[in-house]
């Protein structure tokens, strides 16, 4: 098809016009099914559960790091803050899981 036939529609033929219309209620169904599914509980359910997956993956990963670097800092001090800090490992998470949401917090702000 030329440019002129599609900013002139007298010009074009009437099958190409209907083949048009049919694609363009297609797409437009297609558009409204989508959005019916993301504003469905369904979809809403999806959407944050992905959104969850994605904070736990960002939020472990900074975890660790924090982890690491903890360990690589403390190598220099006695074996019982080593010790400790394997010992206590799930305090030492959440610690470090609550500080990780105070900074996200507040570097919202």
């Amino acid at each position: 098809m030329t440019s002129a036939a599609h900013t002139d529609p007298s010009r074009r033929n009437p099958d190409e016009l209907q083949d048009d219309i049919a694609e363009t209620r297609a797409r437009i169904s297609r558009n409204v099914d989508d959005l019916a599914y993301k504003l469905s509980p369904e979809g809403i359910g999806h959407e944050v559960k992905g959104t969850l997956a994605d904070t736990q993956e960002l939020t472990f990963g900074a975890i660790e790091g924090l982890g690491d670097k903890f360990l690589e800092r403390t190598h220099g001090w006695s074996g019982q803050t080593r010790e400790f800090a394997k010992r206590y490992s799930v305090p030492v998470t959440l610690v470090g899981l609550g500080l990780t949401w105070l900074l996200m917090r507040s570097s919202r702000r």
